[in-house]
């Protein structure tokens, strides 16, 4: 029997505490609306597993593995079944540094741990019998590829869409819908699966972007005690930016974007049909990767910037400060001794659903390709998960195009075979079910 819980606190920072996600320093003038952790707990008869998932830019891989310690202690529970994901708001707390552009706050991260693991305990302790039901489709016209091959032969990502030819791929459109429901029928959450990155708010505030929008939506129709839960999917090349429109001069913001994949929900729920099985299957596979190393020109023009030479690497044209903390990850990364690192991946077979958790901001591409292996499953894809990758997942025409994903930005980087490794093996341990 299918049991499930769910919990979610209020991580809100407070206001003044820097915002990272952009080049520079942001601290909060306010606050739009919360931030919160949320936790799901399947259970079914011995295995567990536990989706946490917090309104935050990043995490690092102390957060898994605190969030994992501190609830080993409080739980009866295998902290290998706990998978700990981001919605990517770029206006949440301060849970990342990246050079001199923003810091993480040790006080604010310490506090999400906590309740972070308080979510997931207190989801496990109330958990209840229940059933899921399930739904997928497209959503079109809200998810848009953000790089693109320009007239001049030159590449960019959201560029002057006047300049543009035509972008490098198309996006991922599928929304997966699952539905949980307390034995008497009472419905408790949503959990939608949708790749989309969210940085569409726009304002130096605190908000959980259109994730947030869209939990709010839920309550107002289907009940404040119902939950509604975001994973998102693999956006690593995907924003809200849509190049014609934005010739007539405006995009999508957060309020649309969580009107649209509301109305999503509202169609997909129309037509859910009940889990044939209600499984909780987790597996996880750790290997390792190579580390990417810079090319010897990069690692000259980086030691160059930072000796003070006015220059840039070649194909950009940043600011002094943009290109500084390029330079800074550009030389560490090349200097850096380690020659690969471990990655760790996970599968969930829940229902009749199939997730892969991974890590890394991984392009739409990966997605598809796992999908393609599986066409008789439904494939949901959770990203940035567990923090053994901390940047892009780029695949290789990215690399041959280059641009912003494709740059040195953190010490340990994986090289351009990294998605494929990580999809392969997703196929693998599909295929062991």
């Amino acid at each position: 029997m299918l049991k499930f819980g769910i919990c979610e606190k209020d991580i809100t920072p407070k206001v003044g505490l820097n915002m990272p996600g952009y080049f520079h320093f942001r601290p909060s003038q306010g606050v739009l609306d919360p931030l919160y952790v949320k936790a799901m707990v399947f259970e079914n008869g011995d295995e567990c597993f536990v989706f946490v998932v917090c309104d935050a830019v990043e995490l690092y891989r102390k957060h898994t593995i605190g969030i994992r310690r501190l609830v080993a202690e409080k739980c009866d529970m295998n902290p290998e079944n706990i998978s700990v994901s981001v919605t990517h708001s770029h206006t949440a707390g301060p849970t990342w540094t990246w050079e001199k552009s923003y810091f993480e706050d040790e006080e604010y991260s310490g506090f999400l741990i906590e309740k972070a693991a308080e979510a997931v305990c207190e989801a496990y302790t109330t958990r209840k019998p229940a059933h899921m039901s399930s739904a997928f489709g497209k959503l079109p016209g809200v998810a848009f590829i953000r790089r693109f091959y320009l007239k001049d032969g030159s590449f960019a990502m959201n560029p002057d869409p006047d300049l543009v030819k035509c972008a490098e791929s198309v996006p991922d459109e599928t929304f997966i819908l699952l539905k949980v429901e307390y034995e008497d029928g009472t419905p408790v959450a949503f959990i939608e699966n949708f790749a989309l990155h969210a940085d569409s708010v726009g304002k130096d505030v605190i908000s959980a972007d259109y994730p947030g929008v869209v939990a709010q939506l839920v309550k107002e129709k289907y009940g404040e005690n119902v939950h509604n839960v975001f994973i998102n999917s693999a956006a690593g090349d995907v924003n809200h930016i849509d190049v014609e429109r934005l010739k007539g001069g405006n995009v999508a913001d957060y309020k649309e974007c969580g009107k649209k994949i509301f109305e999503k929900i509202v169609e997909l729920s129309e037509r859910l049909s009940p889990c044939k099985c209600e499984d909780v299957i987790p597996k996880t596979m750790y290997f390792s990767v190579k580390k990417r190393k810079p090319t010897e020109r990069n690692y000259d023009i980086a030691k160059r910037i930072l000796s003070g030479e006015d220059i840039d690497f070649d194909g950009y044209n940043n600011d002094d400060v943009t290109k500084r903390i390029f330079a800074i990850a550009a030389k560490s990364c090349y200097e850096s001794e380690v020659k690969e690192f471990e990655v760790e991946i996970k599968t969930l077979k829940l229902g009749d659903v199939y997730f892969a958790i991974w890590p890394g901001e991984v392009f739409c591409e990966f997605a598809k390709l796992v999908r393609g292996a599986n066409p008789d499953k439904i494939v949901a894809i959770s990203a940035q998960a567990n923090n053994t990758v901390d940047c892009y997942v780029p695949g290789k025409t990215a690399f041959e195009n280059g641009g912003y994903e494709t740059r040195e930005s953190v010490e340990l980087m994986p090289d351009k075979n990294a998605g494929y490794e990580i999809a392969e093996n997703t196929i693998k341990l599909f295929k062991s079910y």
